[in-house]
């Protein structure tokens, strides 16, 4: 598995913790082959691609992308994934929560990750069953 961190923020994050976390996550998650691209971004520009992709023209935390050819893969875990997350939210979010800008990039690497593996968060109940499975990995992978 391959993982690519690109910080476009001035926020200081530690590349190397967060690869050996995102790598724990995805091996716990049965996936062995593949590309996971993380990109770290401001809010400016999360909110341009949230509005270029979603047609919501808000800041939002993630963003996740599965860019996998279902038709070309023959298994399931060979797939190809870019997450972009806003630092600058994620560290407005960390004071709200009142956990640490690093534990809060960690659960919106997670959150990222369940999407791109078909979680969804658009109803109530669908929020709470992903936010279950956030929980139960952020205990297993530290």
């Amino acid at each position: 598995m391959k993982v690519t961190i690109k910080n476009l923020t001035k926020f200081k994050i530690n590349n190397k913790n967060i690869k050996n976390f995102v790598k724990k996550v995805v091996k716990l998650k049965g996936i062995k082959k593949g590309e996971l691209n993380i990109i770290f971004v401001g809010n400016k520009r999360i909110r341009d691609l949230n509005f270029r992709f979603r047609n919501e023209n808000a800041v939002t935390n993630v963003l996740a992308f599965n860019l996998t050819d279902e038709e070309l893969s023959f298994f399931p875990a060979n797939f190809v994934c870019e997450i972009i997350i806003s630092l600058q939210k994620a560290k407005q979010e960390s004071k709200i929560l009142k956990v640490s800008f690093v534990e809060r990039i960690k659960r919106l690497i997670v959150h990222g990750i369940l999407h791109t593996l078909g979680y969804c968060d658009y109803t109530t109940e669908d929020d709470v069953k992903m936010e279950i499975e956030e929980d139960k990995i952020l205990r297993k992978v530290k």
